[in-house]
């Protein structure tokens, strides 16, 4: 899969390159999730809609990296006794179906950085 810089493609499609500090991602982590975090902050301060803002998301894999950790933590918090093996079931199954998307097209995101795009078809 060819890769773009998350910046750059966040540019190519007029959209602000967003960054996140470890301090944001370790609050939502203690809250009620990384994802669900991320949304309310996309829907409050970029104009997201929280319902879709997993399908507006874009996502650098530095970022998706770290997200991921975080989101890991926040899992083994209200899973208290849960396995290693649970734990990674439920981190995959979370990210597919609740996680930000880190392609755009056929493109690899990397980079540590994220943007919105609000409008699938620009």
């Amino acid at each position: 899969m060819r890769k773009i810089d998350v910046v750059v493609a966040a540019r190519e499609c007029g959209c602000e390159p967003l960054t996140v500090s470890a301090e944001q991602i370790a609050q939502w982590a203690a809250g009620d999730g990384v994802w669900n975090g991320l949304y309310r902050w996309l829907a409050a301060e970029h104009g997201a809609d929280y319902n879709r803002a997993h399908n507006q998301a874009r996502v650098g894999s530095l970022l998706m990296g770290r997200m991921m950790s975080a989101h890991r933590r926040y899992l083994k918090r209200v899973n208290r006794g849960a396995t290693h093996t649970q734990i990674t079931d439920a981190l995959h199954w979370s990210n597919l179906n609740a996680g930000p998307m880190t392609t755009l097209g056929s493109l690899k995101l990397i980079g540590d950085a994220m943007f919105v795009k609000l409008d699938p078809f620009r």
